[in-house]
Parts: C-alpha cells; sequence; structure tokens
C-alpha cells in the first residue's frame, strides 16, 4: 500500500484538476505522471483510479501512451 501512495504522489492531481476547468481537458504522457512503475498495466490502473477519486475521467491514446483528463460530468 504504500508503494501505491508513493507512486500516487507524483500526480499533482491538483494542476490537472485546475487545468480541466480552465480549458476543459488536460493531456499529459502517462510515464510522465506516475514514476517507477514497471508494469504498463499497473500504471494505468493507477492513473484511473487517482482521476476518478478526484471526479474526472480520463481517455487514452490507442497506444496507451498520452492521457487525455475531463471532467467526470461532462
Amino acid at each position: 500500500m504504500a508503494k501505491t501512495q508513493m507512486h500516487a504522489a507524483d500526480i499533482d492531481i491538483s494542476q490537472i484538476i485546475n487545468e480541466v476547468k480552465k480549458n476543459g481537458f488536460y493531456s499529459s504522457f502517462c510515464d510522465d505522471l506516475v514514476h517507477g512503475v514497471g508494469n504498463h498495466k499497473e500504471l494505468i490502473l493507477m492513473i484511473k483510479m487517482i482521476t476518478k477519486s478526484a471526479g474526472l475521467k480520463v481517455s487514452f491514446n490507442a497506444a496507451e501512451s498520452v492521457c487525455i483528463f475531463e471532467d467526470l460530468t461532462a
């Protein structure tokens, strides 16, 4: 559990929320958000869990290398 919490701290979710409110979306390379995760599926799952708890939805490009964050209610 401590490992997950440490990785979750890599994402500056408040900055992402502010960008979504300002611009309607925020995009980033997935690898830039969470560091030190060797398993790609774990990385994607972690990003999904964090964004859902923040009231956001996240979409991925076909290769799951780019994340696009939007308001969950949009």
